[in-house]
């Protein structure tokens, strides 16, 4: 990918990004010219995106360009401050089209010179005619260096905005799929992760687990002790929850002291035992007061696992972890249990 660090880097992009337009007879809207741009300098999530159009073969046009947009450059669904920073993007992507047009167009008038020179050249009979060629030649090749100065600068003050704005747009995305208390991913990016995770494993035929986990007595300690210790607890499980899972395991609080862990590519055996790592690393954690040093004991987990199955959907998975993770907090909380793919939950060693 080309480095957009350099008013020469974001000139390239810039240009790559119409060619490729026009290449697959596009229209050259911001829209569209936001996604090659941002393909072109390495947006992970958006260049596995168009790779996996292009490599099912499909006619890359403008209903792509418009359902990428609006997937990574356009957040309507997430507020205020979410449109606004996206229409300032597309007008600031549409001022960089602008430039690249009139750049064209500058270009142009130059070579037309240049050409009517070399015709007045061949017709020159005296050396005071082509004097006065070389000088026309030299003003005219001052004025195209002063624009293209003028375009450099111009493009590099755009991107650097269209920088800032992404960076902006990246933060509130961010905020929007976060749970606030803990930092984990909220439900609805969970839901929204767990059904593409539930497509590509079918597509793709590898597993697909996931953990439903509850706070024990988490009411009775709320009661107790109060919502601000009760809020100190949420966020020591997901501390936890974090520490376990890695790559591309998705962690989410699910609601109030629910939270769901997803693992694609991840049989229900290997699911098990990130369950009980899970498990045995919340309850190996004493809630402590700081201020006084009082200990109020261990928080524990029940734990429900299950595997996707080629027949059902993300809800009925969803369903059957929620239904082993109440068998576990029924049979004695503080354990795991995995629902039986025959014979129904059954629980696993604590």
């Amino acid at each position: 990918m080309d480095s957009a660090g350099t008013p020469q880097g974001v000139k390239h992009l810039a240009q790559k990004s119409l060619a490729k337009i026009f290449e697959l007879g596009m229209t050259p809207h911001p829209r569209n010219y936001a996604v090659w741009y941002g393909y072109f300098s390495g947006q992970p999530d958006l260049c596995d995106a168009v790779d996996a159009i292009i490599a099912a073969g499909q006619a890359f046009d403008d209903t792509h360009g418009a359902e990428l947009y609006r997937t990574y450059f356009s957040f309507d669904d997430e507020g205020a401050a979410l449109r606004e920073t996206s229409e300032h993007v597309e007008a600031a992507l549409g001022q960089v089209v602008s430039m690249l047009s009139e750049a064209g167009e500058d270009t142009s008038r130059y070579g037309n010179a240049l050409a009517g020179i070399s015709g007045d050249l061949s017709s020159g009979d005296s050396i005071e005619h082509v004097r006065k060629i070389i000088q026309r030649l030299n003003e005219h090749t001052q004025e195209m260096v002063r624009q293209n100065r003028r375009f450099e600068q111009e493009i590099t003050e755009s991107n650097n905005e269209i920088t800032q704005l992404r960076k902006k747009l990246e933060d509130t995305r961010l905020e929007a799929m976060t749970d606030s208390l803990t930092g984990l991913y909220n439900r609805k990016f969970f839901d929204t992760a767990f059904s593409q995770a539930a497509r590509e494993a079918k597509k793709s035929a590898t597993p697909l687990s996931v953990l439903m986990l509850d706070i024990d007595r988490f009411k009775k300690f709320n009661d107790t002790y109060g919502h601000n210790l009760g809020d100190l607890v949420l966020k020591q499980v997901a501390r936890c929850l974090g520490a376990c899972v890695k790559g591309r395991d998705i962690t989410a609080r699910f609601g109030g002291e629910e939270f769901v862990i997803l693992l694609p590519d991840t049989a229900i055996e290997n699911a098990m035992i990130v369950a009980e790592q899970v498990r045995k690393t919340v309850a190996g954690k004493k809630i402590v007061v700081r201020s006084t040093s009082k200990s109020l004991g261990r928080i524990t987990l029940s734990v429900g696992v299950a595997q996707l199955r080629p027949s059902e959907d993300a809800t009925t998975l969803l369903k059957r972890a929620d239904a082993a993770m109440y068998f576990a907090k029924n049979n004695g909380r503080n354990q795991i249990a995995a629902e039986d793919q025959t014979n129904g939950p059954v629980a696993a060693t604590a």
